[in-house]
């Protein structure tokens, strides 16, 4: 309901793990800001929603209105990390300027992780690791504005497919994901179908 209301936390590299941030109620806006800079929410769920475990997401994440929540599915070496990956090079690299499309990443530190983690190992020609079974990973999120359209927040999530057709748990990211990229590997279609559930 109110997304400014949440309690802001941390990664701490020490601790391996989300702390609560402090933040004092009387600082102005540019003092908010820089304490803000770089801070996370753990993701709100609705009482009685089953979920794999707390995740976090960057504290602009629901500032701009809903965010429009992509995810990518498909069964563990489908090849779905190399073509998100392949997606977000081509995002950091302005490629969308050339159609009047601004792009910022959300959270910085995230973004330049990712970066670090799958695109620049698949840019020097190595196979990206399967995606995890029984994981919806939140991957990376960009503030999106056309040439006069508002700024939206545009979040991408790898989700592992073989999960996807069995697990309770996974299949909710269904009623909250606007849309899914399939990727299916080549090697399961015969004909017009594909041995992928």
């Amino acid at each position: 309901e109110n997304w400014n209301s949440l309690d802001h936390w941390r990664w701490d590299v020490q601790a391996e793990e989300y702390v609560q941030l402090a933040v004092p109620a009387d600082l102005n806006a540019t003092q908010l800001d820089r304490a803000l800079h770089g801070a996370s929410v753990r993701c709100p769920s609705a009482p009685g929603e089953r979920l794999i475990g707390p995740h976090y997401l960057p504290a602009d994440y629901g500032r701009f209105g809903a965010p429009v929540v992509l995810g990518f599915v498909g069964l563990t070496k489908s090849g779905k990390s190399h073509l998100l990956a392949s997606m977000i090079g081509a995002i950091a690299d302005r490629d969308l300027a050339r159609l009047g499309i601004s792009v910022t990443a959300l959270d910085h530190s995230l973004h330049r992780r990712y970066l670090d983690t799958w695109v620049a190992p698949l840019r020097q020609g190595k196979v990206l690791p399967g995606t995890q079974e029984g994981i919806v990973e939140f991957a990376d999120a960009f503030l999106i504005k056309g040439d006069n359209g508002p700024e939206r927040v545009v979040a991408l999530f790898d989700v592992a497919g073989g999960e996807l057709a069995s697990l309770d748990e996974t299949k909710e990211f269904l009623w909250i994901a606007d849309g899914l990229f399939f990727v299916i590997d080549s090697d399961r279609m015969t004909g017009e179908w594909a041995d992928d559930e």
